[in-house]
């Protein structure tokens, strides 16, 4: 029984290692965003909207900032969208960078089309279990698992592993697995 958990501790500290290591960015160009973007401080925290990348066609409603330590934390939702987006931004010798992201407001279709799809593929369907959460992930981090666009992660979390699908919506078709 020891070794079964030690195994389960063991294998979810590195899927949430590698997570981490998906979302994590230190580029500060990396926005999709024409506009070069100024740099901005403290007294201008409130024009971090700028910086926000709402799902397509999207607007937040309601847009929660908070510093923590060196940390700038935009939480974020819409009206039109199920859950929330989370941003993390430093600042690096007088830049803003986004040192990390959770991209949970997706619409309710998007979600399902992304599970519909991950399902598809034989190593998730035998074994996805548990609950199941949707993010969406940006170019500057998905290239380093395909190509730079947005892809949308689908991972079951269930109490003995987790299991997770890097789904290309436009392609409809999975690009990388995760099962531990």
């Amino acid at each position: 029984m020891k070794i079964k958990i030690k195994f389960i501790f063991i294998s979810l500290s590195i899927f949430l290692i590698f997570i981490s290591g998906c979302l994590n960015s230190e580029n500060p160009n990396a926005f999709n965003n024409s506009e070069s973007k100024k740099i901005l401080d403290n007294k201008d925290i409130n024009k971090l909207e700028e910086y926000l990348i709402p799902f397509d066609g999207y607007k937040y409603d309601n847009i929660n900032i908070s510093k923590i330590n060196n940390e700038i934390v935009v939480r974020a939702t819409s009206k039109d969208l199920d859950g929330e987006d989370t941003y993390v931004f430093i600042y690096k010798n007088g830049t803003l960078i986004l040192k990390s992201y959770s991209l949970e407001a997706l619409p309710r279709q998007v979600k399902e089309k992304c599970i519909n799809i991950a399902l598809k593929n034989e190593e998730i369907y035998k074994n996805a279990e548990g609950y199941v959460t949707v993010k969406r992930i940006l170019p500057q981090t998905s290239k380093k698992f395909y190509m730079p666009k947005v892809l949308f992660s689908v991972t079951w979390h269930s109490k003995d592993k987790v299991v997770s699908a890097l789904v290309d919506l436009d392609e409809e078709k999975v690009v990388k697995t995760y099962i531990g």
